[in-house]
């Protein structure tokens, strides 16, 4: 899906998504990742083929006002006790990876502190 570009000065925006890569800038990630609305996308080392809360631990989520997490073809929500753990310490939404970078485009356009963590290669290991 090609997302249509609004480049806000200083804003890191997504110019392609699709389940099992994103295009931002010149780079093609096909790797697990995070990004913020003033940083590049970031190498996400996660533990498998479901988000555990290691996984989250990682992320610099203390910085934003809201995490978005992107999980492939469709959205699959991580287990209750990990859940639970992100309900704890942040507002969060998990979706598609497109639908969040979709969102994460939107969001980060209006100045807003966010966070994307997109889970590539959930699919892979079905």
């Amino acid at each position: 899906m090609d997302i249509s570009e609004q480049r806000p000065h200083g804003i890191t925006t997504i110019s392609k998504a699709h389940w099992d890569e994103v295009i931002v800038g010149d780079s093609r990630l096909k790797e697990s990742f995070y990004m913020g609305h003033d940083y590049a996308p970031t190498p996400w080392k996660t533990s498998g083929n479901q988000i555990e809360q290691s996984d989250l631990e990682q992320l610099p989520i203390e910085h934003h006002e809201l995490v978005l997490i992107g999980t492939g073809r469709e959205m699959r929500l991580p287990r209750p006790d990990t859940l639970s753990y992100l309900s704890n310490i942040t507002t969060f939404e998990v979706m598609s990876t497109t639908s969040a970078c979709r969102t994460y485009n939107v969001i980060a356009s209006e100045g807003r502190k966010i966070l994307l963590a997109v889970f590539l290669g959930l699919e892979k290991s079905k």
